[in-house]
């Protein structure tokens, strides 16, 4: 636009401005360059300027040209305007859209299939009737993809048409895509036609007739597709009239398909209405001579009465026992959508078709007594329970969960009856028996859950992983007597000889001690490698927050883990006793002084700090002498960790650990130095020359961080050897950390 302005100014510089060309009049021309050449990116950046008249004059380039980007541009440059509402007359607009329909009739497919694209921007302001009769046209086009656009755009085509065109269209539709042989097109028709509804008017039941007569089409997926249609058609309005229209011509046709599909279309529009002519029409269809047709039969009689029609239960109810299985399947299926819970009218029959010879339908009879027998009712369960003992795992699996529905922990009818299939001779039978005992044994009841998890030594791999799930659920609900009744049964087991049931205990408890079950960690821990380090960690570090202080079965849990190999996991251990043992604990006492001696510096280190927790202040040699053995360890963590802890265990004045600090002095790590000035400040007592001398010597440390720690605890020392406390200055002087530089002035003063 400003190149256009510019050129403007500079080729009519001398021409008064009401006779001077306007830039959109020169940009005109450039459009008309842009076609003219097959130039798309000129046409692009000056198209918005254009009013309909201009473009409308660019057409007529186009049939010549052969750039199908530059035709599609210009098609969308003549929807614009009207598009945004500005610019144009009306008999522009109209010239507009007369344009877009003159490519909808073009030679190349492409540029068809572009304009009907375009033409619903056309909006209200052009001859819609005139439109819809255009893309009615494109339904007879050779190239399927034109059909296809053509039904896709014309309920939106339809909206600035004419009622009585829209109808119009409307058979027309129905008419044309009825004499194709492309049954997507069909469905895309009735799709079309079912987008029209509101638009119908009176005419609807001629529409109705019109769509129930493709329930006669050769192909399935069209007579499907009648069934949405029509309900989308009625919309609960006319669910009458859309009956009416199915009942007497199509529900009962002679061709088999033609009736299951007028079924189907049946159960669609009038869905969950209870609608009396429309479940009578089904329920007759029971009686169909075609296992099809009842099959459809049932799922109409389901989609159309729900709970309130009691006689449409019975009848289906009755096709649990049709000679047909996948009659029987469908009622199995329905049933619980028809009938409420306790039912015995439709209880009965189902128990009759857990003994079907088809699988599928003993499945879809397990199924449907989960949600129609009555919780507790001994005969309902005791049957199931039977279907343990099936042959096909799908329908153990049925029973299983059907089972587990209609029962409740601790029933006296099924534990007792899967408490015996636990010794089944067939592993499969065992292995449902483990799972429903899993989910159904009481928390107080220690038989049944240490027979479960008794099988983890059973010979058969699946049955072994079934119990040790098992075992994780009941040890998580077990009331105490139980839960350790149940550690104590898989633990018999660590030391089987034979290596999976071995596995399967060791597994089995490790799950049990990721829940912080300290019997099953003290049970497991020692039989545990790295690949269970991480839950142990965890299960390690949740006892302080599940357990007391002072439990001593914490405490004897967290003392087995000083066993694992996992360093991590004794540094948690470690910490564990120091927060649960009391103080004076001799047992917590004796396990961290063990540790030590540990492989790991972090874990001695650890257990240096966690004495004083447990001992308290003033510990006996025992201790003391056991931390200043650390002294000499060969990690500086470690000394490091003894001489803060000495001042807690020891009163002042300990020779041995003064004699221990004092030795650190010279020790080859910087961190040492500074913890054994900082330690002889509170070990040294009163008056004690040796240790000023040495601290005073610390002082000219080449660490400037043991030279400062040196500098304070010379304050200290001061204060503790003076009567009198020195004066004020000396004891501020002598008391603060001070700098390397000032060192030997306070060295000369003292």
């Amino acid at each position: 636009a400003t190149a256009a302005d510019e050129v403007v100014r500079a080729r009519f510089s001398g021409v008064p401005c009401a006779v001077r060309p306007t830039p959109q009049a020169a940009m005109a021309s450039s459009a008309a360059v842009a076609v003219v050449f097959g130039r798309p990116e000129i046409l692009e950046a000056c198209w918005e300027c254009l009013g309909p008249t201009d473009l409308v004059r660019c057409r007529a380039a186009l049939p010549a040209d052969q750039c199908r980007l530059l035709r599609r541009q210009v098609l969308l440059a003549l929807a614009r305007p009207i598009d945004r509402s500005s610019g144009g007359t009306l008999l522009e607009a109209a010239a507009v859209a007369t344009s877009i329909i003159f490519y909808a009739d073009h030679s190349l497919s492409p540029v068809r299939s572009s304009a009907l694209r375009v033409l619903p921007r056309s909006g209200p302001r052009g001859d819609g009737d005139a439109a819809l009769r255009a893309v009615v046209l494109r339904l007879e086009d050779e190239a399927c993809e034109v059909r296809l656009d053509a039904l896709d755009i014309l309920p939106l085509v339809a909206a600035s048409a004419s009622d009585d065109g829209v109808a119009d269209a409307a058979i027309a539709v129905m008419m044309k895509a009825s004499l194709k042989r492309d049954a997507s097109l069909r469905r895309a028709a009735l799709r079309t036609v079912s987008r029209l509804a509101c638009r119908l008017g009176d005419r609807l039941p001629e529409f109705l007739e019109a769509v129930a007569s493709c329930l006669e089409d050769r192909d399935a997926s069209v007579r499907r597709a009648v069934g949405e249609a029509m309900a989308r058609l009625v919309e609960g309005r006319c669910c009458r009239l859309a009956v009416e229209t199915l009942a007497p011509n199509y529900v009962g046709h002679l061709r088999i398909e033609v009736r299951a599909a007028a079924l189907h279309a049946l159960g669609e529009v009038a869905r969950g209405r209870a609608d009396v002519q429309a479940v009578i029409l089904a329920v007759e269809r029971l009686e169909d001579a075609q296992a099809s047709v009842r099959c459809a039969a049932v799922e109409a009689v389901a989609a159309l009465a729900g709970r309130s029609v009691p006689a449409a239960t019975s009848a289906v109810a009755v096709c649990l026992g049709d000679s047909d299985a996948s009659v029987r399947l469908a009622a199995g299926q329905a049933l619980p959508a028809l009938a409420i819970r306790g039912d015995e009218t439709v209880v009965g029959p189902i128990l009759e078709r857990l003994g079907d010879d088809l699988a599928r339908n003993r499945v879809a009879a397990l199924q449907a007594l989960s949600h129609l027998a009555a919780g507790g009712d001994e005969v309902v369960i005791a049957a199931v329970a039977a279907r343990f003992e099936d042959t096909i795992e799908d329908v153990r699996n049925a029973a299983v969960s059907t089972l587990v529905q209609l029962a409740s922990r601790g029933d006296p009818t099924a534990v007792p009856c899967l408490v015996e299939f636990l010794r089944h001779k067939r592993a499969p039978v065992r292995c449902v028996a483990v799972r429903g005992l899993a989910q159904l044994t009481a928390p107080c009841d220690i038989k049944a859950a240490t027979a479960v998890v008794g099988r983890v030594a059973d010979v058969d791999g699946k049955v072994r992983r079934e119990a040790e799930m098992a075992l994780l659920e009941l040890a998580r609900i077990a009331e105490p007597d139980c839960h350790e009744a149940l550690v104590q049964t898989v633990a018999k087991f660590i030391g089987n000889s034979n290596a999976d049931i071995h596995r399967s205990a060791v597994s089995g408890l490790a799950r049990v001690v990721g829940g912080g079950s300290v019997s099953a960690m003290s049970a497991v821990v020692s039989h545990l490698g790295l690949g269970w380090k991480e839950m142990l960690h965890g299960a390690v570090q949740k006892l302080p927050r599940l357990r007391r202080r002072g439990d001593a079965a914490a405490i004897s849990a967290a003392t087995a883990c000083f066993q694992h190999c996992a360093a991590d996991v004794r540094c948690a251990a470690v910490q564990v006793v120091a927060d649960l043992a009391d103080q004076g604990d001799l047992v917590a006492t004796a396990a961290l002084v063990g540790r030590l001696r540990d492989d790991n510096a972090t874990v001695r280190a650890g257990a240096v700090a966690a004495l004083p927790q447990v001992t308290g202040a003033f510990a006996d040699v025992y201790v003391s002498d056991a931390v200043l053995g650390r002294l000499r360890d060969g990690n500086p963590t470690v000394r490091c960790s003894a001489l803060v802890t000495l001042p807690r265990l020891v009163k002042c004045g300990n020779r041995a650990a003064i004699d221990g600090a004092l030795g650190c002095l010279k020790d080859e790590f910087a961190d040492v130095r500074k913890s054994a000035v900082r330690s002889l400040g509170d070990l040294a007592p009163r008056g004690d020359k040796k240790v000023l001398q040495a601290v005073l010597e610390a002082t000219n440390d080449r660490d400037a961080a043991v030279q400062n720690a040196a500098a304070f605890t010379l304050g200290r020392l001061e204060e503790r050897h003076s009567p009198a406390g020195g004066s004020c200055a000396t004891r501020h002087a002598l008391s603060a950390p001070t700098l390397a530089h000032s060192l030997p002035a306070l060295a000369s003063s003292w």
